[in-house]
């Protein structure tokens, strides 16, 4: 099981409401609020709530999901009609009851028949139905744990792509904020005619670049947002996304051992295949004769009274089709080993990347996190050292866009190592359903893709004139 750590997004509200009161008429005084005020103050009051909202947790997400979808709820109404279908092949086992009405041809009398007939030997055909609906119980079991992996690996995919654009969004806005300072600075030199009006376009350039960046993240928020949405079935806030670590003893064989192991699908296969071979048995009980024991009452006509007897019943069906509807059983029944192995390719396949993206991103995690304090410092640097002249405005700008590319990159490979290492804990049955309750919640703490802000953003950017930056 992954440790666990919060990423989430910061909020900041501020309003300054001050209602005024104004005295109308002499008698009973009444007290008007200005309405912009009032507005104001509203807003303030639902923005606080939001605010105070706690963040949806991993946990929660799944639950919730395997609670409320559709998919899951047809899955477990598939298990009931199984389990009806059980009672029903075991029932079989019992007497049933015949009741025939006529009249006799030769004296015109009403004629009424009731028989009992119990089962003595079907050639295999009621133990062949029970034995399909045991494995079709099975089957729907493993369809209905299959359906809540499959219900999880979306919300994993959601989850962990929401906390990827938030982490990215956080950057951006960053970005842009650096280069609304930068693009301010260099109107105030350009105005004392200290730099030339090319460096204010291209640092305008930039400053829209960051804009339009900012808006392609926030479109790509709603839809994250949304599609989190659908699967959990509530609307979401915000996200308290889980950081997972890299697992000692995590080798690949044990992985695919684990996965193989677990796989509902395979296990959903399996049954389908004990139910096809059980239903070649029922098939080939058609070929032999069926032996009823019997107990007839008559009322009326010359035969009335009981009689007891054993019959021997044996259809052929038409044209002796018996033995080609075996061998249609069994054609299904090797089509069925045929995709039990596909299954298991395509699960060692996607479990394998999973397996190798999860490693590969972990290790890039150190030199990645490296990068972003190397640019963060080295924009620093470009900054103090284009205040004494030793640097031009372009090295800056491009400074401050290396800084962004880098926590960008950093915050795609965090979010597809945790992906993936959540991914793998679904596949090898680590979290299931019934261990969701396991899965603490993340405590409260900042984006890890968002560095503390760096030294140069805290000094007062220079403005015309001889300002420098203390070196």
């Amino acid at each position: 099981m992954p440790s666990f750590t919060t990423w989430t997004r910061g909020q900041a509200l501020c309003a300054d409401v001050a209602p005024r009161a104004t005295d109308r008429g002499t008698s009973g005084g009444s007290v008007a609020l200005n309405p912009r005020a009032l507005l104001l103050g509203v807003s303030l009051v639902l923005a606080s709530g939001l605010a105070l909202a706690a963040p949806l947790q991993l946990r929660d997400a799944l639950q919730r999901a395997v609670n409320e979808h559709p998919s899951i709820a047809a899955s477990r109404s598939q298990r009931q009609a199984a389990l009806m279908q059980l009672d029903g092949a075991e029932r079989q086992r019992y007497p049933g009851l015949v009741a025939q009405s006529g009249s006799d041809a030769t004296t015109g009398k009403r004629i009424t028949t009731l028989r009992l007939q119990q089962a003595l030997w079907t050639g295999g055909r009621i133990t062949g139905e029970i034995d399909a609906a045991n494995a079709t119980i099975r089957q729907s079991d493993a369809a209905l744990v299959q359906s809540e992996q499959d219900i999880m690996l979306r919300v994993v995919a959601a989850f962990t792509e929401f906390g990827r654009v938030l982490a990215r969004q956080t950057a951006a806005r960053d970005n842009l904020q650096e280069h609304e300072r930068l693009a301010s600075m260099m109107e105030r030199r350009v105005a004392s005619q200290v730099s030339p009006s090319s460096d204010s376009i291209q640092a305008n350039a930039r400053l829209s670049q960051a804009r339009a960046e900012l808006q392609q993240l926030d479109a790509q928020a709603f839809k994250a947002r949304a599609a989190l949405a659908q699967i959990t079935g509530e609307t979401v806030t915000d996200i308290a996304l889980p950081k997972a670590k890299p697992a000692a003893g995590r080798g690949l064989d044990d992985t695919l051992a684990e996965a193989v192991g677990f796989a509902p699908s395979l296990r959903k296969l399996t049954g389908e295949l004990e139910a096809a071979t059980a239903n070649i048995a029922v098939r080939r009980s058609a070929a032999y004769p069926q032996v009823t024991l019997r107990l007839d009452r008559s009322y009326g006509g010359l035969t009335a009274g009981a009689q007891v007897y054993v019959a021997l019943d044996y259809q052929t069906g038409a044209g002796f089709a018996v033995q080609a509807s075996v061998r249609e059983a069994e054609a299904k029944k090797d089509a069925i080993l045929s995709q039990i192995e596909a299954a298991r390719r395509e699960i060692i396949d996607s479990v394998s990347g999973d397996w190798a993206d999860f490693n590969a991103l972990n290790a890039q995690l150190g030199n990645l996190q490296a990068q972003v304090a190397s640019t963060t410092a080295v924009f620093d640097s470009f900054v103090r050292q284009y205040a004494v002249g030793r640097k031009g405005w372009n090295d800056v700008l491009n400074a401050q866009r290396e800084v962004a590319q880098a926590r960008y990159q950093l915050a795609d490979t965090e979010s597809g190592a945790l992906r993936a290492a959540l991914r793998l804990d679904v596949l090898t049955g680590r979290i299931t359903a019934d261990t969701l309750a396991d899965i603490p919640n993340a405590p409260a703490a900042p984006l890890s893709a968002e560095p503390p802000a760096p030294a140069a953003l805290s000094q007062p950017l220079p403005g015309p004139g001889p300002a420098r930056f203390p070196s």
